[in-house]
């Protein structure tokens, strides 16, 4: 029977909470964890974070029910923007550069076997104005800075010879500063004045195939390649993009900047809002809320997920510096 007086704003709230669970929470850094990972090789559950304002890379123990024991930490210079394991335990790292660029900082090899040293094993000269993001494909790897965009094996970051670049694009955005790379489908770059690139790699040198606008004077700070559009999160929002045409098709328009998400199952985007955690629809261009499941104590910075069935093992890493462990229901 329809009771007038329940308290329906209150039933939401509680399916909310319901759907998000805190497993654990600890302090990774004393700045923002602009960027997160789980371990990918041989099924680890480590956990890699960095930190932009200290330059500071730490790697993790799996975190349980409490927080995990820190295994490594490494001083990367400049400030850290990015960081790909390449294989188990070898971390390619990207930063950017000093008031006085010095080749070789900018893109570095680390070695994290437990009996390796905390210094560089190669180092990579593409760019000498710092490295902004870094991303993997089909046996290749890409990274991007403002002066190019280079793409390379990665086997051969781990020899001591010189490192041969298959491709390489000059000034990828032209005067603008690059803020994203993504390799789904296809090779993406965005940057400042959201502007999005799709590439096409030739036998020696990447070509640009469209260029738009996602949202004028915005910066991209994601992109993710899905089956039907390219999903772009940005300080406006997050934007629809038809792959073939490069045409804005939709916009989710937000009061919080979407400074993270990572892909739920074909359809779901799970993305942080500001200091919210929402669902977002990725059938529906035309969104105008998202579907909130938490709010957090600090603006969510980074995103890394694992998926077990109906849950998201996620990994939040906050502007504060703490790290939260949660399970979500999609």
């Amino acid at each position: 029977m329809y009771d007038p007086d329940f308290d329906w704003e209150e039933l939401d709230e509680l399916l909310t909470t319901d759907r998000c669970r805190r497993v654990t929470c600890w302090q990774a850094h004393d700045a923002q964890v602009n960027v997160i990972r789980m371990a990918c090789a041989n099924d680890s559950h480590e956990v890699y974070t960095g930190c932009w304002d200290s330059a500071l890379l730490r790697h993790w123990a799996e975190p349980g029910y409490e927080a995990p024991s820190q295994l490594k930490e490494l001083h990367v210079g400049g400030f850290l923007n990015d960081f790909l394991e390449i294989s188990e335990h070898w971390l390619l790292v990207a930063v950017s550069a000093g008031l006085i660029p010095t080749p070789g900082e900018s893109l570095k090899v680390y070695d994290l076997t437990p009996t390796a040293g905390l210094q560089p094993v190669q180092r990579c000269f593409f760019h000498t104005r710092g490295c902004r993001a870094l991303t993997s494909g089909p046996s290749l790897v890409a990274s991007i800075s403002k002066d190019a965009l280079a793409i390379f094996a990665p086997e051969d970051l781990r020899g001591d010879a010189e490192i041969c670049v298959r491709c390489l694009a000059p000034n990828p955005h032209g005067l603008q500063e690059v803020t994203s790379l993504c390799w789904g489908k296809f090779l993406y770059s965005g940057g400042t004045g959201g502007a999005l690139k799709l590439w096409q790699l030739g036998s020696s040198s990447c070509d640009s195939v469209w260029s738009t606008t996602v949202s004028a004077g915005s910066w991209v700070r994601q992109i993710i390649d899905c089956e039907e559009y390219t999903i772009v999160c940005h300080s406006d929002g997050v934007s629809w993009v038809d792959s073939r045409a490069g045409a804005v098709v939709g916009k989710l328009e937000c009061d919080a900047q979407a400074n993270a998400a990572c892909l739920v199952g074909e359809n779901k985007l799970l993305v942080g809002l500001g200091c919210q955690l929402a669902f977002v629809d990725l059938r529906f261009c035309d969104q105008t809320k998202q579907d909130v499941v938490m709010d957090l104590n600090s603006v969510v910075a980074s995103l890394d997920s694992g998926v077990a069935g109906p849950v998201v093992n996620l990994l939040a890493g906050l502007k504060n510096g703490m790290v939260e462990t949660l399970d979500v229901r999609t």
